[in-house]
């Protein structure tokens, strides 16, 4: 990852607001917008996806990929450590699943 700006700018502009969703393009806007002392392009940036701009290392958009890559290259000792640490946490009400449950009731 490096500061050369490769996007196109005037492709940029003319995208519709709230539109844009890559990591990399929102990183490039950010860049741009400190390069030129300019906000003009962070309309175009999904609002869901703004903090690209301050954490270029975030690439992991769900909380599945997250845990997949903690599984993937955590040695099994620390997990179970860590696992340890959040048991107290096992009692607290309610789950995911009933909160999910009632979410979708009220729905």
């Amino acid at each position: 990852m490096d500061n050369e700006i490769t996007i196109n700018i005037e492709d940029i502009k003319n995208a519709p607001d709230n539109s844009i969703t890559d990591p990399e393009t929102i990183r490039q806007i950010a860049l741009w917008g400190i390069k030129n002392n300019s906000n003009e392009l962070y309309c175009k940036i999904n609002k869901e996806f703004e903090f690209f701009g301050l954490y270029p290392e975030v690439r992991q958009i769900t909380i599945l990929d997250g845990l997949k890559k903690y599984f993937a290259k955590t040695p099994q000792e620390q997990i179970e450590k860590d696992w340890a640490e959040l048991e107290e946490y096992d009692e607290i009400r309610p789950t995911i699943g009933e909160f999910l449950k009632e979410m979708k009731k009220n729905i």
